[in-house]
């Protein structure tokens, strides 16, 4: 229900939070894994594609909070946010 509230009252300070919550995200796999190793990773030949819409995605959502200012592409850019980051999930499982 919050969230909710947030994504429809406040869409821009969501977009913003959301966006730095995934940069921390692949920020501390890179701070684990060493940012040489990280990048390697996301740009293997098969990982290659949806690391670019990954971060098509991200630099979408911010240019829609920020200089749009639209709020259902906001929301469209995060929703598909979420669903390349669930497809990288499910992909991640089945690989090992």
């Amino acid at each position: 229900m919050l969230l909710s509230m947030i994504v429809f009252a406040k869409p821009i300070k969501f977009a913003l939070l959301f966006t730095f919550g995934n940069v921390l995200a692949v920020g501390s796999t890179a701070f684990l894994l060493g940012p040489a190793q990280q990048l390697g990773m996301m740009f293997d030949t098969a990982r290659v594609f949806a690391t670019a819409i990954y971060i098509g995605c991200v630099v979408i959502a911010l240019i829609c909070a920020l200089l749009v200012s639209h709020t259902p592409l906001i929301i469209q850019s995060h929703f598909s946010n979420m669903l390349i980051i669930l497809q990288a999930l499910i992909f991640l499982s089945i690989e090992q």
